[in-house]
């Protein structure tokens, strides 16, 4: 949560339940979008929030909050040149990203998970480099499980390649 705080530059209070987070996120102006999944069959819902499919249960979806990298990257990259400009990759132009995921159960009173995708810029001297400034985040699974990987990781390279 201090990461969404980060991306959103908001000092009030973080939300304490999913629906909060939401508000929290349009306050904000957070540029963000939010895809909904079925948790049987893992099919895009549409804007109903109900599977289509028959033989899926009709329980409350998972989401996928997607941040657009982009802007992010651009202004870290900007922000920390100076430091970058020794590095190898950086003298034959090339801008190396690395990204970790791990899950947490923020709310006490509920099961819900999240799952976020950071990226970090390999580029940046391994003192800065997991600074929070320079930690962007990219993504968040929202749900009551954990994502199926696979799924969860071809959702992120759809924004790593289409940003």
């Amino acid at each position: 949560m201090e990461l969404l705080q980060l991306l959103c530059s908001a000092g009030n209070l973080l939300p304490t339940t999913k629906h909060q987070l939401y508000k929290f996120a349009h306050k904000f102006k957070c540029p963000y979008s939010r895809i909904d999944y079925c948790r049987s069959c893992q099919q895009t819902l549409p804007t109903s929030r109900r599977c289509i499919v028959g033989t899926c249960l009709k329980r409350e979806p998972n989401s996928l909050i997607v941040f657009n990298p982009k802007r992010t990257l651009l202004q870290t990259i900007t922000n920390n040149w100076t430091k970058m400009e020794s590095h190898d990759l950086t003298k034959r132009k090339i801008i190396g990203i690395t990204f970790n995921t791990d899950g947490i159960s923020p709310f006490k009173s509920s099961r819900t998970t999240i799952w976020p995708i950071f990226l970090v810029i390999a580029n940046l001297p391994p003192a800065v480099r997991m600074l929070k400034q320079n930690v962007i985040t990219c993504m968040l699974w929202i749900g009551n499980c954990k994502p199926d990987m696979q799924f969860f990781l071809n959702q992120f390279k759809k924004v790593i390649m289409h940003p």
